[in-house]
């Protein structure tokens, strides 16, 4: 009966019905999808704003040579003022206490040693390469003085080498094994041929030494060898080198040959050239040629060892953090992970590796400092340790350095090589040891609440200042973005209050259409005897009816809209935030109060009009009065009476 009093009702008035109807889908529709767009974008806003960090890190400014500047390695330099001091412990608990500092993390590097990945050859980068170490036996047959067309100046000499044996080096010098070779010997002039030697294979390889380069940077004490050496040597003799391989001058015109440099760093220790005329076959396994079979292992270690880095947040290392170098597959290291890492893009393309591949390292444990051009490399024994853990990794991630190479080069205490693998610091193989310092590039702390990065930034430059340090700080793009996310909320919240007052609009029209319109049926229903309540329910019904029927058409589609337009809503959140993953997922709780808000409204709006009604006289709503003129009229009529 009621349904059908209902029915009646919307029939007799199509017009009006239809003019309800959508007046109350439009209200539910703009309500539920403009309240739901806002929500998101309030939601996402905040997830935009914990991607901002502040990251800092203290500097110092020394000098960066192309060459050795390592403490313990490069003996020759004297000058105190190329290595960057150890931060102290207090001056890193100073910074790591600083009010909303959040964490800090110290970074430390160990070596990593593969079986089958060799170490990645940087030959554009002009820096010096520590691991190009050459150790070969060779036969002499002759060395050659200098005449009128030969490729060489008049203080060389051509030495002849033939069935070479390569003991160690990569795999470019690998190639020359059973090569012949004919080596140039370089004397300097001024000392009457009695300097330090420059051999130089010609074809195919060259061993060079350049004596300013030697005694400017390279620090140990090279060996010299005059003319009367090598006057000593005879045909068919047997030698041992040690020496360095250099490659990067092979696209030179004048330097067509990739060159072979007698002597390096482990010439302060072992003798650079060997006779082995007389010696057992077995000499390398007698005690003199002890040094020379650990340096082998070590040169041959040295090619397959990665640079492993480890670190409790990798996007604190302020390189990441200043977008100078960048992910380019997969992820980041989180706190979850126990067995990941994150290599260079380059390691990934040359050995055609993928992320979710696994790569089976063993990890030493000596502890270096972070220097890109020297890394992990042993180079010499003081820095040849055990291999203590064997770890199988997952590759997460792999990065890539996103600033010029001359810039990097200029900066080896604050970058890392291409032979950097990133790991978590739970992998540590073992204990550091108590008096391990953190060079500045080691170190840096953390401000995870975004409001506080710039309060952060100025109480921490007031600290550097003290301590005579310079501060690399980066606020993460926050200065920026916070203020454009705070005016895409603020144009969400306006637009979203527009729609909610022209919401209630129209929810007021709505009910006033059916209920204050018809005010004349129910007082015709009330004159005709039927009670109150029955008269309130033939306009009650209709509206009833017509909300349900329109708030599901109007939520339906606004549902569908938000799905099909969530991102379009965000598209200035992820246009200020573009490393933002949109969560475009509905919140529904969220969107069953503005529902039920929607339908409280329109209760109580129509509570008010159904009191107004049962308020004024029947007589007035006939006669389309209001209730003053009606009080009027019966006190006339009273006072007449009597």
């Amino acid at each position: 009966m009621r349904l059908n009093l209902a029915v009646k009702a919307m029939l007799r008035a199509p017009l009006k019905t239809a003019v309800t109807f959508l007046l109350l889908a439009a209200v539910t529709f703009a309500m539920f999808s403009r309240v739901a767009g806002h929500l998101i974008v309030m939601r996402e806003s905040d997830r935009a704003v914990s991607f901002y960090r502040g990251i800092g890190a203290p500097d110092l400014k020394v000098f960066d040579t192309y060459f050795a500047a390592v403490e313990g390695i490069t003996t020759g330099m004297k000058n105190a003022k190329i290595f960057p001091p150890a931060l102290t412990k207090k001056q890193i608990e100073t910074f790591a206490s600083l009010p909303q500092v959040t964490s800090a993390d110290c970074r430390y590097m160990t070596a990593g040693v593969s079986d089958s990945l060799f170490r990645l050859d940087a030959k554009e980068d002009p820096n010096y390469n520590y691991t190009l170490r050459f150790i070969m036996e060779g036969t002499f047959v002759e060395y050659i003085t200098p005449y009128e067309g030969f490729p060489i100046v008049d203080n060389q000499i051509l030495l002849v080498i033939e069935d070479v044996n390569m003991l160690a080096g990569g795999k470019e010098i690998l190639d020359y094994d059973k090569a012949n070779v004919d080596v140039i010997i370089n004397f300097d002039k001024e000392k009457n041929m009695n300097g330090p030697s420059v051999l130089r294979h010609c074809l195919p390889a060259s061993i060079y030494f350049d004596g300013p380069i030697r005694n400017n940077f390279l620090g140990p004490d090279y060996p010299d060898y005059d003319l009367g050496f090598f006057d000593d040597l005879k045909p068919g003799e047997r030698v041992l080198m040690i020496g360095r391989y250099e490659p990067r001058f092979r696209d030179r015109e004048t330097h067509l040959a990739d060159f072979f440099m007698l002597g390096d760093h482990s010439s302060a220790y072992i003798p650079a050239f060997w006779r082995l005329d007389g010696l057992p076959e077995n000499y390398m396994e007698t005690d003199e040629f002890a040094p020379v079979r650990e340096l082998v292992e070590m040169t041959n270690r040295d090619f397959h060892t990665f640079d492993m880095v480890y670190t409790s947040d990798m996007a604190s290392i302020p390189r990441f953090a200043a977008k100078k170098m960048l992910i380019i597959q997969g992820r980041m290291l989180n706190a979850a992970d126990t067995s990941a890492c994150v290599v260079n893009e380059k390691l990934l393309k040359e050995y055609d590796l993928r992320v979710g591949d696994v790569i089976t390292l063993s990890l030493g444990d000596r502890f270096f400092e972070q220097y890109s051009t020297l890394g992990a490399v042993a180079v010499t024994p003081d820095r040849y340790g055990p291999l203590v853990k064997t770890v199988d990794l997952t590759i997460v991630g792999s990065y890539s350095d996103s600033d010029l190479l001359t810039d990097r080069s200029n900066q080896a205490y604050k970058n890392y090589s291409i032979n950097t693998i990133f790991l978590p610091t739970a992998m540590l193989p073992a204990k550091p040891p108590a008096d391990h310092v953190f060079k500045p590039g080691e170190f840096s702390f953390i401000v995870a609440d975004a409001y506080s990065i710039e309060q952060v930034g100025i109480e921490a430059r007031k600290l550097a200042n003290e301590y005579g340090f310079n501060l690399l700080y980066s606020d993460s793009g926050w200065g920026r973005a916070g203020q454009d996310l705070a005016v895409a909320e603020q144009v969400s919240l306006v637009a979203t209050l527009l729609f909610i007052g022209a919401s209630v609009a129209g929810i007021y029209l709505a009910v006033y259409l059916l209920v204050l319109r018809e005010k004349k049926t129910y007082a015709i229903a009330r004159a005709l005897g039927a009670s109150p309540n029955l008269a309130r329910m033939a306009l009650l019904y209709p509206l009833l009816a017509i909300s349900v029927l329109a708030i599901s058409f109007g939520s339906a589609a606004g549902l569908l809209l938000i799905t099909q337009t969530a991102s379009v809503s965000l598209s200035k959140v992820l246009e200020i935030t573009p490393d933002l993953v949109p969560d475009t997922s509905l919140p529904v709780p969220a969107i069953l109060i503005s529902l039920i808000s929607e339908l409280a409204f329109l209760a109580v709006v129509t509570g008010l009009m159904m009191r107004s009604l049962r308020r004024t006289p029947v007589l007035a709503l006939l006669q389309g009065g209001n209730v003053k003129n009606v009080n009027a009229i019966e006190s006339r009529g009273k006072q007449c009476a009597c």
